[in-house]
């Protein structure tokens, strides 16, 4: 699946615009951090990033509960002949856990487990997964937040859940395997790019400025 068939995908099952653009701004932000990786010379599928950033939420169509929606978008993209990029939805979620740990948490049954198609255990997480796993936890309405604040939210919404405390260091934990590589935390990273923009506009608005005065 390239990326032009995952937006008429999710498209075709999403109808929220508050959904289809949190998982568009996912995926622009894990494209941003595959890019910063492979500028440290580390092996990324850009596409694939973009494709796992477009559906980790495509399970919403089904369901917004907080902990089921990831077992809906798998089964989903799998029925739709797409089940390795469909890995997203539930692995996001999971964070490194293994299927038995998901059940026991609440992610999935023991029926919905017997009905997964899959060639690899849910807790070993590509590359790709991990990127997309540790965007979506700084992706806000908003925008970019630290993955301190993301949870933070995220239990004023909630309520202090367990699943909760453990997302928040299963993430953090995820975050760090990516700085080492990056040598800098990708949350630094998109600041930075941030602050780029924001100066480009600047001198573009003096220039623009100063012409008028010319």
């Amino acid at each position: 699946m390239n990326a032009h068939q995952a937006q008429a995908l999710l498209e075709g099952h999403i109808s929220d615009a508050r959904v289809l653009a949190h998982c568009r701004e996912v995926a622009a932000v894990a494209c941003r951090i595959a890019w910063a990786l492979r500028e440290q010379g580390q092996t990324v599928d850009l596409e694939q990033v973009e494709v796992m950033g477009l559906l980790h939420d495509v399970g919403r169509a089904r369901s917004h509960d907080i902990r089921r929606h990831g077992i809906k978008g798998f089964l989903l993209v799998q029925s739709e002949g797409v089940g390795r990029q469909g890995h997203i939805c539930l692995t996001h979620l999971l964070k490194g856990r293994n299927a038995a740990q998901g059940v026991e948490a609440g992610f999935l049954s023991e029926e919905e487990l017997s009905r997964i198609s899959s060639d690899r255990p849910f807790s070993d997480l590509s590359l790709e997964e991990i990127i997309v796993t540790v965007a979506d936890a700084m992706v806000i309405d908003e925008g970019i937040v630290p993955i301190a604040e993301r949870f933070r939210r995220g239990c004023l919404r909630y309520g202090d859940q367990a699943h909760l405390a453990e997302n928040y260091q299963r993430a953090l934990s995820l975050e760090a395997r990516l700085t080492e590589m990056l040598g800098r935390t990708p949350y630094q990273i998109l600041q930075g790019d941030l602050f780029a923009a924001s100066e480009v506009h600047r001198r573009d608005a003096e220039s623009t400025e100063k012409s008028n005065q010319d």
